[in-house]
């Protein structure tokens, strides 16, 4: 096993530690997503069970269990998704403020500028409909 180690080179193997790093950062969130999978399935499954539980008259078949199951994932996954889109927004926004950094001070003054006419603008109405 060292002579593998000592046979590849310094920036090969820290590139092999960096890849087994997102390798093993990947399997963790693969095996939760896994996890929250079979949470979701068992929860749905049960559903009907608790609606019958609760006084609604819901049948107890197969097709509705799968239906609740299917809905439950369903909407798991939409909720995967709309956190993945989330989170590349939120990744775009902070690149966006690293991009537009030079930029921000010209427009804080913009900004002030632009309020301080409003206002005279706004006074000038009022006065002009007061009288």
């Amino acid at each position: 096993m060292l002579e593998f180690i000592n046979s590849i080179g310094t920036f090969n193997l820290m590139l092999i530690i960096f890849v087994f790093i997102i390798f093993l950062v990947l399997m963790r969130k693969l095996i939760k997503t896994v996890i929250n999978i079979v949470w979701i399935s068992a929860a749905s499954a049960l559903f009907p069970l608790v609606l019958n539980f609760l006084g609604f008259s819901v049948p107890l078949k197969l097709d509705t269990i799968l239906f609740f199951l299917i809905l439950g994932l369903g909407l798991y996954f939409i909720y995967i998704l709309g956190k993945i889109i989330y989170t590349m927004l939120g990744i775009v926004e902070k690149s966006a403020r690293v991009v537009t950094y030079p930029f921000r001070g010209k427009d804080k003054d913009l900004e002030k500028r632009v309020e301080k006419v409003i206002e005279e603008r706004e006074k000038k109405d009022k006065e002009g409909r007061s009288s």
